[in-house]
């Protein structure tokens, strides 16, 4: 499974790209400029969400144990982040990813139904850990 997050469009604020599963667009992203990941190559497992009641992606470095980690990622982190819902980028305080429809840089919509088909393709359990890569590019 080929996973990329591409970001198209990058300022000081917010960064929009779109997530591709084996090169088919899934939806597209938002992140919070100052909190964004470096480009690069991270491993995807599943976190407990006790807001939404359910497993959401997590991204941390390679060389980390997702089953050594944090049940929650520290907002002060620029190397691990959340997968999530929601609107928009500009309240976020700490790393996150979230995904949906993009209506215009900096918000989407659609976000719960673009987040449940992700993880449904995804396949991600926490009983069944197995490293699932995901590279972050920008164009």
């Amino acid at each position: 499974m080929i996973i990329n997050i591409i970001r198209t469009h990058i300022t000081p604020r917010i960064a929009d790209g779109s997530i591709y599963i084996n090169h088919e667009k899934i939806c597209d992203t938002i992140e919070s400029g100052p909190h964004r990941l470096p480009a690069g190559t991270y491993q995807l497992f599943p976190r407990k969400n006790r807001l939404l009641g359910m497993d959401i992606p997590a991204v941390c470095p390679l060389e980390e144990d997702p089953k050594e980690l944090q049940s929650t990622i520290d907002p002060s982190s620029t190397t691990e982040a959340w997968i999530t819902a929601g609107n928009g980028a500009y309240a976020l305080k700490g790393p996150t990813i979230i995904v949906g429809e993009s209506c215009f840089p900096g918000v989407v919509i659609h976000s719960m139904k673009a987040l449940t088909t992700l993880c449904k393709k995804l396949r991600l359990r926490r009983r069944h850990v197995r490293k699932v890569l995901i590279t972050i590019t920008e164009k």
